[in-house]
């Protein structure tokens, strides 16, 4: 079973984010998907190691709610093919 090839970029993220300059948002982000992609954790110096930890455990608990998903879908499918 595959893991999603996505991550959720939340609304709440804007507030979040608002003390950040572009660049440092775009480190934020781009250590998301690096992170989601390949499990590589990045190594902050500046003021995104404060945030890193929260958005961390978001793709964290997003990837675990998109694979019991898929457990459930993939046990639903096997039900449905025995009757």
């Amino acid at each position: 079973m595959a893991d999603s090839k996505a991550i959720y970029l939340y609304m709440d993220y804007l507030e979040l984010f608002g003390g950040y300059t572009l660049e440092q948002r775009g480190r934020l982000v781009t250590a998301m998907l690096e992170y989601a992609s390949t499990g590589a954790l990045p190594e902050f110096e500046g003021p995104e190691r404060y945030v890193w930890p929260m958005l961390r455990g978001q793709i964290d608990r997003d990837r675990e709610k998109y694979n019991a998903r898929c457990r459930q879908n993939a046990e639903n499918a096997r039900g449905h093919r025995s009757e």
